[in-house]
């Protein structure tokens, strides 16, 4: 008897050289954000790396006629969705406040997805997720206590050790980068978008086993 559902669920989000452990089971956006067994808020980083997952996303959070809720779309996006409506960043919000002007999109090749947003303040961004490797070779900075510090090979290697610490737990992982871009986005080449980003953190999902694992048990 597994109280998995079946649901991808982010467990533990790395930003700013710390684990967050996330609570709750499944797609329903209810749990807590905990440091050490201690309920703490995500606020600036780690803030940042869950709106990146929620943007850069093609997945829909709704909730059914029985209250229980669902993903339409792909269920490792989804995940990300709900961890961040956990931190009270609810994805019509974050639509709404930042729209979408343009996608880059994920294929096995690339093994990451870029979105660029305008931003409450006018300004123009780009949103990166993919696996950590990949995501960690686009980036020359890295976000540290909300400044952006320039990725030394000591910094990669931390980040490379977190990824394979959260792997380690039977985590799925995705890493988060952003890049500030002029308004002229539009006319960006793909390539120009998708280099030197800023390294934003690590989400780490639990893949829940399929149901016909659980029955040959």
């Amino acid at each position: 008897g597994t109280i998995t559902k079946g649901q991808m669920t982010v467990r533990q989000v790395y930003a700013d050289g710390k684990f967050l452990e996330v609570t709750g089971v499944g797609y329903e956006p209810k749990g807590e954000f905990k440091i050490d067994g201690a309920v703490a808020k995500p606020e600036g980083d780690a803030e940042l790396l869950l709106r990146i997952g929620t943007l850069c996303n093609n997945a829909k959070l709704r909730r059914k006629e029985d209250n229980s809720w669902e993903i339409f779309g792909d269920p490792t996006e989804g995940a990300l969705i709900v961890a961040a409506a956990k931190a009270g960043l609810g994805m019509e919000k974050l639509e709404k406040d930042f729209p979408r002007i343009r996608e880059i999109p994920f294929t096995s090749e690339r093994k990451c997805m870029t979105t660029v947003h305008k931003t409450p303040q006018k300004e123009v961004v780009a949103y990166m997720k993919g696996a950590p490797e990949t995501v960690l070779e686009k980036c020359t900075l890295i976000l540290e206590n909300g400044k952006e510090v320039k990725l030394t090979q000591a910094k990669s290697a931390k980040v490379l050790q977190a990824n394979e610490q959260l792997a380690g737990n039977a985590l799925r992982v995705l890493a988060m980068a952003y890049k500030r871009l002029s308004s002229a986005a539009e006319k960006y080449e793909d390539e120009d978008i998708e280099r030197d980003l800023v390294f934003a953190g690590l989400q780490g999902m639990i893949d829940p086993p399929r149901e016909e694992a659980v029955k040959a048990n």
